[in-house]
């Protein structure tokens, strides 16, 4: 009986095969989705897209499975292969949040703000509860100064619990909004704190968002549609206000459909108001939630009651100046009959995966606009050493930005510069002290930097290390350790590159890229600059100067006694040329031999009763 039953599976093995049947059952495609957002989000955009690929054409058709190929094109930066699946998402489910949510994103970016606020709105609607859906709908709002909306609905988002950057962010826009300057500069500050710390130069996520905007759509005035049965045309045309109105009528009415009313079908909101005043726009809401604008006469709009769920909902009309203020507002109540069924509620397997589709395209602010704005309203209340800060990250972000050079300069001058010598130059310091001044050019580096510190303490040593940007980002520990050891610390450049073959504009990158780092990292500011392999002409000259570096130079360079065989031989030279006030050139790891040439040099010069300083002391004189 056994052997019978072993020989049927071995035929149905055999005949599968040989059919071409499946061994087994197909694979569940939410795992497919699953393992595609985990490759988009790991930057792997092609893995992701043949993720979804074996999908049979009814599960790719599936809003889910459409919204998640959209989710990874719109992660990879490519908006037009992601704007056409959730267009198809929302073509078979037009209440489908994440794919208003994901055409909204696409829509912002190409900075349809109208069109994607109305998109969002209507997520917010359906999904009251998901924050991420109130923090997109707080900004869409802002960006289109609708102030009060916005404050709602960031609030809604932070007392839910979010606190991403980008929440924060447009709170900050918010409050500045409102009038609430030092608001705006703590929610500011957060979000740049949240996000981008001393990491903001690292690559930004795929979908950021700048805290303003140039609009370049509009809101389109819609179709008029038939009068509803039963009321007159003439009825209607109520732009002006009819003869004979109370005075105690609101200046803004919704006249059409009445309070109360049982309606179905093509509605024709009609309105009227009689001082338009600086009114810019009136926006139109059915239970809290955008159905339209319009920025001219006639003061209507259309609305599809059969797209709403069969009860009671409330009709808005709201209208506001052009910035953003709320002028006027009148609501009715209305009933619906003929509406359509309350959505079927997904799997949770399904809800997991949305949510993990918003978290993946959760927009960041981008960090030129943010930190163009924080440095304004820094200035704006007489912060000065704050907004420098704020604007010497915007100009390492992009330092072509349209007027951040120009201001950078001038706070420059309001915090007062800081020469450490009359031109700003040094090659050596002063006489008289029987001092030299130690420096190490690139690092810190893990192999060397240590070492060299340890060296330096047994002489109870000072010295100043120029730090390469890209270094000191990778190893701010040891950053630390050199301010603790009291060492000095001066800019590199982030990349070591020649900065005489710089633009203006890759050289202010290169400079501040690594000044703002060293700042993030230790609080310290940066006043001295070593050009690597000492290239400099005079137009970098002058720019180092208007960013309020000190050039430092050198009288000793060790390499140029590197030419003898041995170490022993290279350090004898160098005591014999070493004076009282020299800056010598090392560096942190084995160029120039600094490693095996150091503890002589250091024992030779103390035995000769130098001390080791810092170039600042050492020019100081102190």
């Amino acid at each position: 009986m056994r052997e019978s039953l072993l020989s049927r599976i071995l035929v149905l093995c055999l005949c599968a095969g040989v059919l071409g049947l499946p061994a087994r059952a197909a694979a569940d495609p939410y795992d497919a989705i699953e393992r595609a957002l985990k490759l988009a989000a790991s930057g792997e955009a092609d893995a992701a897209r043949a993720a979804l690929a074996p999908m049979t054409d009814a599960e790719a058709d599936d809003p889910l499975a459409l919204t998640a190929r959209g989710a990874v094109e719109l992660y990879a930066k490519n908006l037009p292969a992601a704007e056409a699946p959730f267009r198809a998402a929302l073509a078979r489910d037009p209440d489908y949040v994440p794919a208003l949510w994901g055409l909204s994103l696409c829509l912002l970016q190409r900075h349809r703000v109208f069109t994607a606020a109305a998109l969002i709105d209507r997520a917010a609607a359906l999904a009251p509860g998901d924050t991420r859906v109130k923090t997109l709908q707080a900004y869409t709002a802002c960006l289109l100064n609708r102030v009060n909306d916005a404050a709602t609905a960031g609030k809604a988002a932070l007392d839910g619990g979010e606190k991403s950057p980008f929440l924060l962010a447009t709170l900050a826009m918010v409050q500045r909004r409102m009038g609430y300057a030092q608001k705006a500069l703590e929610f500011g500050g957060f979000a740049a704190r949240a996000y981008y710390g001393m990491n903001f130069l690292a690559p930004v996520h795929p979908v950021s968002l700048p805290l303003t905007m140039v609009t370049i759509d509009t809101p389109i005035p819609q179709a008029e549609p038939a009068a509803p049965a039963g009321i007159q045309r003439t009825d209607l045309e109520l732009d002006a206000p009819k003869p004979g109105a109370r005075a105690a009528d609101r200046p803004l009415r919704i006249v059409a459909p009445a309070e109360g009313n049982t309606v179905r079908g093509m509605q024709r909101v009609q309105v009227t108001f009689r001082d338009p005043g600086e009114m810019k726009f009136l926006v139109f809401l059915v239970d809290d939630v955008l159905r339209g604008m319009i920025t001219e006469l006639p003061y209507h709009f259309s609305w599809d009651s059969d797209a709403a769920t069969a009860g009671e909902h409330t009709l808005t009309v709201r209208a506001f100046s052009g910035r953003g203020t709320l002028l006027q507002e009148d609501s009715i109540a209305v009933i619906t009959t003929a509406g359509a069924p309350p959505p079927t509620p997904p799997s949770a397997r399904a809800a997991k995966l949305q949510g993990e589709l918003l978290a993946l395209t959760m927009p960041v602010p981008e960090p030129l606009s943010l930190f163009t704005h924080l440095g304004s309203w820094h200035r704006d209340v007489r912060e000065v050493p704050q907004a420098l800060a704020a604007y010497e990250k915007a100009a390492a972000v992009n330092p072509a930005s349209e007027g951040v050079l120009q201001t950078l300069a001038e706070l420059y001058r309001e915090t007062g510069l800081h020469p450490i010598s009359a031109t700003g130059q040094v090659t050596r310091g002063p006489a008289g002290k029987h001092r030299v001044a130690l420096t190490f050019d690139d690092g810190p580096n893990p192999l060397y930097t240590e070492t060299i510190m340890e060296a330096l303490k047994q002489y109870d040593g000072r010295a100043t290390f120029f730090l390469v940007g890209m270094m000191a980002q990778q190893y701010p520990d040891l950053v630390l350790n050199l301010l603790a050891a009291g060492h000095e610390l001066g800019n590199h450049t982030y990349t070591h590159p020649n900065i005489t073959k710089l633009t203006q504009n890759e050289l202010i990158a290169e400079i501040l890229r690594t000044r703002v780092l060293i700042k993030d990292i230790s609080g310290r500011q940066t006043y001295l600059f070593r050009p690597p392999g000492g290239n400099i002409d005079d137009a970098t000259t002058k720019q180092l100067r208007a960013l309020d570096y000190n050039i430092i130079y050198w009288d000793i360079n060790a390499g140029e006694y590197r030419k003898t065989a041995s170490p022993e031989e290279q350090v004898r030279r160098m005591l014999a040329n070493i004076k009282d006030g020299s800056i010598v050139l090392l560096h942190n790891g084995p160029v120039d031999g600094t490693m095996s040439i150091l503890p002589g040099l250091l024992a030779g010069l103390r035995a000769k009763g130098f001390s080791f300083v810092t170039v600042s002391e050492l020019v100081a004189g102190k």
